[in-house]
């Protein structure tokens, strides 16, 4: 059987975490039998310019939110199906190169600009094959991930379904799936938020300075029986020695420092709060485990739906300034205010996003597989 083909781009973590989701989901409900294909055609494209375009980003998102808040609406009125915008050229000839040699059954994208790429290649003719576009974003979704090339759209909550249908999509070519998180959040085992609040997980992404602010600010203002777990992951190499030289006032505080942590299920499990920015992939997995959260950072235009959706369904609070963290969070631990927010959060407990997409996928090829 020919593939189904699952493409994302590594510019920010949610298009590959919900990409490599899909891919799993798949080969769990199949157990093997309809095989995939993953990959990263803009990368492999621009071996060269790929990697600046990466820094650029990355660079934007953390220390120049508003140079990426005006990309982003720059982004709503690109032409991208137009043969103008020749800095697509090779990720187009190396995605008409791939079609030929796979032949997908089917092709599940996380990234908006393939469909643009695909209407390029085929024309007037039609995509020979069915096209699923995972929205990575809620809310505030971006015009760009809408392509005539598409034939269903995933996206993760009722608000991005209206959104969508707003933007001219009719709403029987829309499904509400989630998110696609990894498939292990549906696994049995998690730990209820417990009665008080006990353990707290920081994903910390912005500047130098607004880390060290805002970790401090968590020392000094949180009660001393607090527990916090610190990821770092790719900002180990300039925050790990700020944010030790900082604890090196604390000695008392229960800190762990991780780099890298590949089992995210399992430690926003033990975990009752999260502080993380509201990317597509963390702020969905924190509702998939059913966690509290605060939103610490939103990057303009692209995250702003996403803060919007932990507010609406109260399952969290924001709060972007370093020095009122420590305050924030030491609020949260009032005993009815803690249980309010661990109630919304159970409610809104949804890790089935993978799943659901790869049985839209599997329908579609005829490979239909029982509802759980």
């Amino acid at each position: 059987m020919n593939p189904v083909l699952i493409l994302s781009a590594s510019f920010g973590d949610g298009h590959n975490t919900a990409a490599r989701s899909v891919v799993s989901a798949v080969d769990q409900l199949t157990g093997g039998a309809v095989p995939t294909k993953f990959a990263d055609l803009v990368l492999e494209a621009e071996p060269v310019a790929g990697p600046w375009l990466q820094l650029g980003y990355k660079f934007a998102i953390t220390s120049a939110p508003w140079i990426w808040s005006q990309l982003y609406r720059l982004a709503e009125i690109l032409p991208f199906s137009d043969d103008r915008l020749l800095f697509l050229g090779n990720v187009e000839r190396l995605l008409a190169d791939w079609l030929g040699q796979i032949r997908p059954s089917a092709l599940v994208t996380t990234f908006p600009i393939y469909p643009h790429l695909l209407r390029r290649i085929y024309g007037t003719n039609g995509v020979p094959f069915p096209v699923f576009t995972v929205v990575t974003d809620s809310i505030t979704v971006n015009k760009i991930w809408i392509s005539p090339a598409t034939s269903h759209y995933c996206v993760p909550d009722e608000f991005s379904l209206e959104v969508v249908e707003k933007l001219g999509v009719p709403r029987d070519l829309i499904s509400v799936t989630g998110f696609p998180v990894s498939p292990r959040f549906c696994e049995p085992g998690a730990q209820p938020v417990g009665g008080r609040l006990t353990r707290v997980l920081w994903f910390p992404s912005v500047t130098t300075s607004g880390v060290k602010k805002g970790l401090l600010s968590l020392l000094e203002h949180t009660p001393a029986e607090l527990e916090f777990t610190i990821v770092l992951g790719r900002h180990e190499p300039r925050l790990r020695p700020v944010i030790e030289r900082a604890l090196a006032s604390f000695p008392n505080r229960k800190v762990t420092v991780l780099g890298w942590c590949r089992d995210v299920p399992g430690l926003l499990r033990a975990h009752d709060l999260v502080l993380t920015k509201a990317g597509g992939a963390t702020t969905h997995e924190c509702f998939a485990a059913g966690r509290p959260t605060v939103i610490t950072h939103v990057v303009p235009g692209q995250e702003e739906g996403n803060a919007q959706l932990v507010l609406r369904r109260g399952t969290g609070v924001r709060e972007t300034d370093p020095d009122a963290l420590g305050p924030c969070v030491r609020g949260l631990t009032e005993p009815r205010c803690w249980a309010q927010l661990r109630t919304n959060a159970a409610l809104h407990a949804h890790p089935d996003g993978a799943l659901a997409v790869a049985r839209l996928v599997l329908h579609s090829i005829g490979r239909p597989v029982p509802q759980a």
